[in-house]
Order: structure tokens, then sequence, then C-alpha cells
């Protein structure tokens, strides 16, 4: 009864070593603007405030959440690459007045995956693990 009982607890706790990652978190480390001849340009004061600035997405449904990133709180999610596809997951997602884009780039070498997100005005790119 007690080798069930151990093989039972040994078999579920290798189980847990398995398991699949369902959610990116990503920090901002740069931000650009569209300034008024068109040109998309870093805004230092804004990339100053923003840097290490936190947000997740999960992989499954493409639901973003974050305390300054998003800019603006989101209504609807999806998903347009999923993950394990060979090039970057990609997701969609949309607040009541705006539409946002996010890229990560997960088919890098390295645990640290560059992502860019275009959210209202403010183009955000950095790293995701």
């Amino acid at each position: 009864m007690r080798r069930v009982i151990l093989m039972t607890l040994l078999a579920a706790a290798s189980s847990g070593a398995e398991a699949v990652q369902s959610s990116y978190s990503c920090a901002a480390q740069n931000v650009y603007l569209l300034d008024d001849k068109g040109r998309i340009k870093e805004d230092a004061t804004l990339a100053r405030n923003m840097r290490g600035e936190r947000f997740s997405v999960d992989m499954m449904t493409g639901r973003i959440a974050g305390e300054r990133i998003p800019a603006f709180p989101a209504v609807k999610f999806a998903v347009l690459s999923p993950s394990g596809k060979g090039g970057p997951f990609r997701v969609y997602f949309q607040g009541y007045n705006y539409v946002s884009y996010l890229e990560v780039y997960e088919h890098q070498d390295g645990g640290a995956k560059p992502f860019v997100l275009h959210d209202g005005e403010s183009i955000y790119s950095g790293f995701c693990e």
C-alpha cells in the first residue's frame, strides 16, 4: 500500500515538472510615438516613466493585463497566431475606442523573448518571459 501511495506521489510530482507555459510576463524597455511628420520616434520622457512597466498576456485567450499597460481597459481579445507555430505569437485586443496589437518573437533563442506592442498611440518594445 505504501508503495502505491509513493508511486502516485512521484508520478504527480514529475508530471508537474512538465507543465506548459500558459502566459507571458513582459516588461517595457522602450516607448515610441508618431510625430507630426509621420516618423516614429522614441519619447524619452515617456520611456523613462514606463521603462520596466510590466504586463502579462494569456497565451490561450490573448487576455492582456497590467497596471499601466495597456493604457485603457481591453474588452475583446483574440489570439491571431498561437504559440509554438514557428513564428511570432500574435494577439489583437480592443478597448472601447482603440485597437492594439502585440507580437512576441518566441522563436528567438534564449529565455527572454523580444516583443513589440502597438497600444493606442504608443508603441512599446521590450522582453517577455
